[in-house]
């Protein structure tokens, strides 16, 4: 069964965390702190869709996570 799952990371380009949201074994967003919280998606995730309960939830365990909250 295909799932969300998340890692937060450091990353060369930005000066914050990022929380990097997987499905199985492709990155399909990325919420940063640069301006603000932000989403950036990336191409599978567009050509997909998935359920909405699951999609909202790992949104807010990313945001969450990245917040150290």
């Amino acid at each position: 069964m295909k799932k969300f799952t998340i890692e937060i990371a450091s990353i060369p380009d930005m000066d914050n965390l990022v929380a990097e949201v997987w499905y199985d074994d492709q990155m399909v967003f990325e919420i940063n702190q640069e301006n603000g919280i932000q989403i950036q998606f990336f191409k599978p995730f567009l050509e997909a869709s998935y359920g909405f309960d699951d999609l909202l939830s790992t949104l807010n365990e990313a945001k969450a996570k990245l917040l150290g909250e």
